[in-house]
């Protein structure tokens, strides 16, 4: 008895002692506005993205610095006062006062009181929650909205006083890296003038970004003082330096007027054909629209959208993935469903990937929309991790391997009363350097515009259903 008395205490007592979860750091990421259009009738959502650099006290409060940043069009510094509870793991942070702004004149300062979530999956901690504002000056409302943030290293501003370290621990730090590793800053030149990039010794984003570009799977920090490492990482540079494909010659490419419309339709033609969606029509995108279509032009009025619209729909009349007219009747076709939720189906299939049967296919939301025209961007969600992803189209590939970033994976897709639904549906290539794969997904069709956030991994698909509904009734404020 006294035995397990004494192993119940120290089991109390080991609890008592693991170490709480430290919020000082820094945090990145995002908040979606929400504002009401009396105008239309409906809220628009305008994305922001959104530093904190938080400073944790002994009594669990906040203090520190928020930075809100859209482009050049709005730039706002503000500080920031904050509690934590960690029984609830629930915090508030609630701006006091505008340290800088950018703004256009009709712009009003507002400050804001994030609500937030602390929570941690594997090794990616995240704030996540709900917000409010008001002005600074005149206390009117501003609006509310979501907040989405993850604890990076690195900042894109200016750290807070209490981010840096003590000048002496910086000294005695740079004098061991100097006595133990005094070939280091060399080694960092080689790597950067080998990418063909400013060979000034420092290793930041710049030379990580040049690094995961030639060498998708490269450590974005190697051990500069390993030799070894980095003579191995220079001839892995150098190789795949020389094994650049050839560009092809300008006079090949029959030249399209200088149009963005022009472009668009040219992608959405190239990916209704199977192609990669460059942009430029040359011979391969020739030959391909040929070969589905003999009698077509051989290069399409680019500027005309309804001619490619209906091309588009021939298209994927004759593609051997959408059945047609002439398709046996009495064929059975197998129906992609739902493993979360029974019953859900959308379009027949002739084939389906292996990793959309071997996988389950979480439904993440379904959207309805007024326009067959759709446009979907995927963004890497937070922190660029290097998270790869392949994206099927009613299991027809859209996407392969695509690396997610702070720049758009962009696909189109052409909606029909033949064919309202199609089935989006994201896979994880990889889990990148912080599990899961996370992204943002954004469906723009003509005036309407949706944020999803999805997640997948080596088990599960994300799965968007978006479904064409042109008699919409919408409901109109007076």
């Amino acid at each position: 008895m006294y035995r397990i008395v004494v192993i119940c205490l120290l089991l109390c007592l080991t609890s008592t002692l693991l170490p709480a979860q430290n919020l000082t750091g820094i945090w990145r990421g995002y908040f979606i506005q929400k504002n009401y259009n009396p105008f239309t009738g409906q809220f628009v959502e305008d994305r922001y993205k959104y530093e904190v650099q938080i400073n944790e006290l002994p009594n669990k409060a906040l203090e520190g610095v928020t930075y809100s940043y859209k482009t050049t069009v709005f730039y706002g510094k503000a500080v920031f006062r904050g509690l934590f509870t960690p029984g609830t793991k629930n915090l508030v942070i609630k701006e006091t006062k505008m340290l800088e702004i950018k703004a256009s004149d009709l712009s009003v300062p507002c400050l804001m009181t994030c609500y937030l979530d602390c929570s941690k999956k594997g090794k990616l901690q995240m704030l996540s929650g709900t917000y409010s504002s008001m002005g600074e000056k005149d206390k009117t409302d501003c609006g509310s909205g979501s907040v989405y943030l993850e604890k990076v290293a690195e900042s894109d501003f200016e750290p807070a006083p209490f981010l840096k370290p003590h000048p002496l621990v910086e000294k005695n730090k740079s004098e061991k890296l100097t006595e133990t590793t005094p070939s280091a800053d060399n080694n960092i030149k080689k790597i950067q003038e080998t990418l063909g990039i400013v060979a000034d010794g420092k290793w930041g984003p710049a030379s990580k970004a040049a690094l995961l570009k030639k060498i998708p799977n490269a450590p974005p920090n190697p051990d500069f003082s390993d030799q070894q490492q980095v003579n191995a990482l220079l001839a892995q540079i150098q190789k795949a330096k020389a094994q650049q494909p050839k560009k092809y010659k300008t006079e090949n490419v029959t030249p399209i007027q200088s149009v963005n419309s022009a472009i668009i339709n040219i992608k959405k033609v190239q990916q209704a054909l199977g192609l990669m969606t460059d942009g430029s029509w040359g011979p391969k995108s020739k030959a391909a629209l040929l070969k589905k279509i003999p009698n077509a032009k051989p290069v399409p009025d680019f500027n005309n959208t309804a001619q490619i619209n209906a091309l588009i729909q021939q298209l994927l009349r004759t593609s051997p993935s959408v059945p047609t007219s002439q398709s046996n009747p009495n064929e059975i076709m197998p129906i992609l469903k739902d493993t979360t939720k029974p019953g859900v189906s959308v379009m027949p299939h002739h084939v389906i990937p292996p990793e959309l049967t071997e996988r389950k296919n979480k439904m993440v939301k379904e959207i309805f929309v007024s326009s067959p025209d759709v446009k979907i961007d995927f963004y890497d969600n937070g922190v660029i991790d290097n998270d790869t992803i392949t994206v099927y189209d009613n299991n027809r590939l859209v996407v392969n391997n695509g690396r997610l970033s702070e720049k758009p994976i962009t696909i189109y897709l052409q909606l029909s009363k033949e064919y309202p639904t199609h089935e989006i549906i994201t896979v994880a290539d990889n889990l990148g350097d912080v599990p899961p794969n996370t992204a943002l997904m954004v469906i723009t069709a003509g005036n309407e515009r949706h944020e999803i956030f999805i997640t997948s991994d080596e088990g599960t698909n994300a799965k968007v259903l978006i479904t064409f509904r042109p008699d919409t009734v919408r409901v109109k404020k007076y």
